[in-house]
């Protein structure tokens, strides 16, 4: 169940899905031959979910303390991990196993926690014989994650010549959106809600 984000991070609020919002940023890390092994992930979480998250840590001077925030984070690294980090990828018509990963900050400069770590592949990738294809989306939409506005919500690391990334954003589906409103906080989806509201990001190289 998606609440396995944090269980133990999960207010009760009184509204319609989705509660929580994550924004990312997403690096597609390559070798020196050119192939993709990993991807490193940088989520910005929403101020409310951040403060309840944080608010039975230890903190000093009214911020956390570093050791307790890297103690989050491995916390909500092993947990998201049994629903493979919310992320769907695949490459040449197969799924891409994401079972481990490396921790890098979880950190709250200001109000929102960031959290960085990455997922390496299990093997390399070569991007120029079939695209990287990924969706990032809680399935039951109680948490919204979308990439960041801006010019680089994707950034390709050590890339070759020729590759490029494109981000298609989610359709307007007018009906699934009234469909999530209905819902209460203790109401889960009878379908997977959330893939109706993921964005589609394509990686490949020429």
């Amino acid at each position: 169940m998606v609440c396995a984000l944090l269980a133990l991070l999960s207010p009760k609020l009184a509204f319609a899905h989705p509660h929580e919002w994550i924004e990312m940023k997403v690096e597609i890390l390559f070798n020196d031959k050119g192939k993709a092994v990993a991807m490193r992930h940088d989520w910005t979480m929403d101020e409310f979910f951040s403060a309840y998250a944080v608010s039975d840590i230890d903190a000093k001077n009214g911020k956390p303390t570093e050791k307790a925030l890297d103690e989050l984070m491995k916390e909500m690294l092993t947990n998201i991990s049994e629903i493979g980090f919310f992320i769907k990828a695949s490459h040449s018509g197969a799924s891409v196993p994401l079972l481990r990963f490396e921790p890098v900050s979880l950190t709250m400069p200001g109000r929102n926690l960031r959290m960085q770590f990455v997922l390496p592949f299990l093997g390399a990738l070569d991007l120029s014989q079939a695209p990287l294809a990924y969706k990032v989306y809680d399935p039951e939409y109680y948490i919204e994650m979308l990439h960041i506005e801006g010019p680089k919500p994707i950034i390709l690391a050590g890339a070759p010549k020729g590759c490029r990334w494109d981000l298609v954003p989610p359709s307007d589906n007018q009906s699934m959106a009234a469909y999530a409103s209905s819902l209460g906080i203790d109401e889960a989806p009878t379908i997977e809600l959330g893939a109706f509201f993921a964005e589609e990001a394509s990686i490949k190289c020429q």
